[in-house]
């Protein structure tokens, strides 16, 4: 059971009015981004960005529908930003007075910013906050926890968000705010209520990836809607998303998506998206935007799993492949080693009696760990799980054809030779053919 402490209705007004109203800067270029010490994105069903902040400085690069980059300048040092479907928003540090907090406002549309005076607060953890339509929400701490506090945008005190938990970060998505407790659940949070929506697992550092998820650096692309997780091995923070359910990720400089759809990039550092449309943002600060529509003309088929579509498959970056966390696409005859090799992630093989590996074949049967997620090993061919493919795997294949045997799971996924998601004569004559030619 997922439960949260109480939840309190405060009614304390703070010194949370708008000061006073600035306009922002705004230009085509995004080679001020280049100065960000880091850079987010947000995926919306009508905007996408990609923002950051220096020491004294928000920036936030519209780059669907359109691409504009606005910023602008606070007096004093910026802790932490974040962004929802109209605006950007920065905490910081007031130059003048020390540890009085502000947050400056800046609209996206019309380039309209408020400043807004948190005042002086000794018990506000800086290292992030989130900002809707209707709150704003802070993480404080007292004698025992942190938790969340919110105001409304007149300066009133509205709820304390407390759990069992203490709250570590507070983040946006899809222009809802959420919070992230210590053991990795995430609660959405709202009007004075909590929801749960899933955990984290062993590794709390991620990133937005679409409308409706997070990506961990734990390779988990974790759901806030349906509290679904899958593994995603093969990506890399910031450049995989899901759309419209659709995963979307890269493999060298190729954008795929997880149906066949796929286009040619050559230099993508960060990915965002709306219903349609995709927008890659290169490490150059040039932003190229697709119609999703454009990954599904002219392909050439020439691939043996483009051929299947329907099976979903992710691919990695390299040769392999994965489905239903099995690892596809191994050739008979591959060592441990080569195996390995072909990982930029830290990666463990366990043989079939659970012990790590480090020489040898490696057979069908297998187990490997990248991060903390464990994947079964599905070696081309080889069903008996001697890593190598003879005379005996087609005499097993062939009575699972008759109905004599049943091969399941890895050693199913090794007999369908031509990755259709089918075992039948024609993956016998492809293994037949395999044998014959070592």
């Amino acid at each position: 059971m997922k439960k949260a402490f109480s939840v309190l209705i405060i009614v304390l007004t703070i010194v949370f009015i708008p000061l006073y109203s600035a306009e922002s800067k705004s230009i085509q270029s995004l080679n001020d981004l280049s100065s960000c010490k880091e850079l987010y994105t947000y995926s919306g069903y009508n905007y996408a960005y990609f923002y950051g902040y220096t020491s004294n400085t928000l920036y936030s690069a519209q780059s669907i529908p359109d691409i504009n980059l606005r910023y602008i300048k606070v007096d004093g040092l910026i802790r932490a930003v974040c962004h929802n479907e109209t605006c950007a928003y920065a905490l910081y540090e007031s130059k003048a007075t020390g540890r009085s907090y502000s947050i400056v406002r800046m609209n996206m549309q019309s380039g309209a910013c408020d400043y807004f005076d948190i005042g002086a607060q000794n018990n506000i953890i800086n290292s992030s906050f989130a900002v809707t339509d209707a709150e704003i929400f802070i993480i404080r701490t007292d004698s025992y926890n942190s938790y969340a506090a919110s105001y409304d945008i007149s300066g009133k005190r509205k709820y304390n968000y407390k759990f069992d938990f203490n709250i570590e970060k507070l983040f946006i998505n899809n222009s809802k705010a959420y919070a992230v407790l210590s053991n990795g659940d995430i609660y959405a949070i709202e009007n004075g209520m909590h929801t749960y929506c899933n955990n984290l697992g062993n590794n709390l550092n991620f990133a937005n990836a679409g409308t409706g998820y997070v990506y961990t650096e734990g390779k988990l692309l974790i759901s806030l809607t349906d509290n679904s997780r899958e593994n995603i091995i093969n990506a890399k923070a910031s450049k995989v998303l899901k759309c419209k359910n659709k995963l979307f990720s890269f493999t060298g400089n190729t954008l795929k998506s997880s149906d066949g759809g796929k286009i040619t990039i050559p230099d993508a550092y960060m990915l965002t998206a709306t219903a349609n449309l995709i927008s890659v943002l290169s490490s150059n600060y040039e932003c190229n935007t697709i119609s999703i529509s454009e990954m599904y003309e002219n392909r050439s088929g020439n691939n043996e799993y483009d051929n299947n579509t329907n099976q979903s498959y992710q691919d990695f970056e390299n040769q392999y492949k994965v489905k239903d966390n099995i690892i596809l696409g191994i050739e008979s005859g591959t060592t441990v080693s080569q195996f390995k090799k072909n990982f930029s992630e830290e990666i463990t093989v366990y043989n079939k009696d659970g012990d790590a590996s480090a020489s040898g074949k490696i057979a069908t049967g297998f187990q490997c760990k990248v991060y903390d997620n464990i994947y079964k090993i599905a070696v081309r061919g080889d069903v008996t799980g001697e890593g190598n493919v003879k005379s005996n795997d087609v005499d097993v294949i062939m009575k699972n054809i008759v109905g004599l045997y049943s091969l399941e799971n890895e050693f199913y996924a090794a007999a369908d030779y031509n990755f259709d998601g089918v075992l039948d004569n024609r993956d016998l004559v492809l293994i037949a053919q395999k044998c014959q030619s070592q």
